[in-house]
């Protein structure tokens, strides 16, 4: 039996001992597990049974920048010879485009 399938039968066993006893203290103590793991376990159960939900977002973050910026990015850095947080403030004053440094970075970061 694999790592995994052998984690989630004791997940299982866990929420069988729970639902015997009918005490997260009491099921907890007897598995050797904190409430909190096993009230987490008791959370993530769905209707048809026991299964792991993923952690990952539903939406991931949309690109915040699109070939426009990145071309007036790159022109600002190469002429002015500009950081990020420069680059930034010309943007605003220049072009009356609103980024933060952080995504400058990334979108200079990427061209590399």
């Amino acid at each position: 039996m694999k790592r995994e399938e052998q984690k989630q039968k004791a997940r299982e066993d866990w929420i069988r001992v729970y639902q015997q006893l009918g005490s997260v203290s009491k099921a907890a103590l007897r598995c050797g597990i904190a409430r909190s793991t096993l009230h987490r376990w008791i959370k993530r159960l769905p209707d048809e049974g026991l299964a792991d939900r993923s952690r990952r977002p539903h939406r991931l973050a949309r690109q915040k920048w699109d070939d426009d910026v990145i071309n007036l990015i790159l022109d600002i850095r190469d002429t002015c010879r500009y950081g990020k947080i420069r680059i930034c403030s010309h943007l605003l004053q220049h072009y009356q485009v609103r980024i933060s440094p952080s995504t400058v970075a990334g979108c200079l970061r990427s061209m590399i």
